[in-house]
């Protein structure tokens, strides 16, 4: 029989080590006695193939606001800070990153076509090659059309996309740039657009000028059956968010609008979640025929406490550390179970909740991830920051 002192330490032991699950991983948090959601609280277990991590765009480490407010890809290039980045990212067991090298940003728009800038190109060039040397793979983001009258990204042309005309110079720049850089053996998947159907939301420049769900419809389709000809085994599409509360942005879970909107236009299903629990991410297990991705993942990235213009309220919780983290795994954990291959938090840059890059050019990682890197270097001694 126990005596007192023993239950006490027995006690104090299973304490100890339930502390240390929830710790390590807050899904294990989650209530277990719902059965009919048993099946998205599967553990799960992730390796360099199914977990990567966002590297939108470098960090300059100087503090200032780093949105796509800059080619990082210019003049300006520092392959000394996307040494440093890579080799972070390697030390936390990462080998698969998803990076905004837009096209407009190699390429130049002279006389109605895009033309390379080689001084540009043979940034992008080190970069591809950095990361190979870290034996990470890139999604290479090729375009992105979130442009409001600021310089936001590659200074995209909606304009063009709304007439035949235009969209083909799209597809043969993209082409281009394919047949430019497709010897660097790394490249995971040429990704056309980054939310393309979701800028028409916010995109002052695209509701200006009217450009249709339609429109962007056959800008991506043309673009990926011209990309299809010169890629090779790389998968070539484009990635959108997904959300089940707004109809403007439920795609993917959509039967109908998938059909018309995505299924000619992409090898993979990839997608964003930016959402607080599981219950609010549906079941995709059903949607087969091809991978599915999760290339953007965190919790709310919007700002509307009250939910004036959303239908759920929030308070930017991506960008704090501690609520990011616990969101993410739980949500990750039901995309692997619902058949998802890969896993992409947001982000390495941009949000210094998850990594906080230091002024002396060194990172400090934050909850999500330290979580990641005991996730992919299980042998490695991790220390919380």
């Amino acid at each position: 029989m126990l005596s007192v002192l023993g239950i006490g330490i027995v006690a104090l032991a299973i304490l100890t080590a339930v502390y240390r699950s929830l710790r390590a991983d807050p899904s294990s948090s989650l209530p277990s006695n719902d059965a009919a959601s048993l099946w998205e609280r599967q553990a799960v277990s992730y390796t360099a193939d199914s977990l990567g991590i966002n590297l939108p765009w470098l960090d300059r480490h100087n503090g200032a606001d780093f949105t796509l407010s800059y080619n990082w890809l210019d003049t300006s290039y520092d392959s000394t800070l996307v040494e440093a980045d890579l080799a972070e990212i390697d030390a936390m067991g990462v080998r698969k990153i998803r990076s905004f090298c837009l096209m407009e940003w190699v390429f130049d728009l002279r006389d109605g076509e895009f033309r390379l800038n080689c001084e540009h190109a043979q940034n992008l060039d080190d970069f591809l090659d950095r990361a190979e040397r870290h034996r990470i793979q890139v999604i290479s983001v090729m375009g992105d059309g979130n442009y409001d009258s600021r310089p936001l990204d590659g200074k995209f042309q909606w304009s063009l996309i709304q007439h035949s005309k235009g969209r083909q110079v799209y597809a043969e720049a993209y082409v281009a740039y394919v047949k430019r850089f497709r010897h660097h053996r790394n490249v995971l998947m040429w990704e056309v657009s980054n939310e393309p159907y979701g800028s028409l939301t916010w995109s002052l420049a695209a509701q200006k000028l009217g450009v249709t769900q339609e429109q962007v419809h056959e800008y991506l389709r043309l673009s990926y059956r011209a990309l299809k000809s010169v890629a090779g085994d790389v998968p070539v599409g484009f990635s959108e968010l997904e959300e089940r509360e707004q109809d403007k942005y439920h795609l993917f879970g959509n039967a109908v609008k998938r059909q018309a909107l995505i299924d000619d236009s992409t090898d993979i299903y990839s997608m964003h979640f930016y959402r607080a629990s599981p219950d609010q991410i549906e079941d995709f297990r059903a949607l087969n025929g091809k991978p599915k991705w999760a290339v953007e993942l965190g919790a709310y990235n919007y700002s509307d406490p009250r939910a004036i213009g959303h239908p759920l309220p929030a308070n930017n919780e991506l960008y704090d550390g501690r609520k990011n983290y616990q969101a993410v795994p739980p949500l990750a954990q039901k995309l692997m179970n619902s058949g998802f291959s890969l896993i992409m938090p947001w982000a390495f840059s941009s949000n210094a909740g998850l990594v906080e890059h230091n002024k002396n050019g060194t990172h400090t990682l934050g909850p999500l991830a330290l979580y990641m890197k005991r996730q992919l270097t299980p042998d490695a001694v991790v220390i919380d920051s």
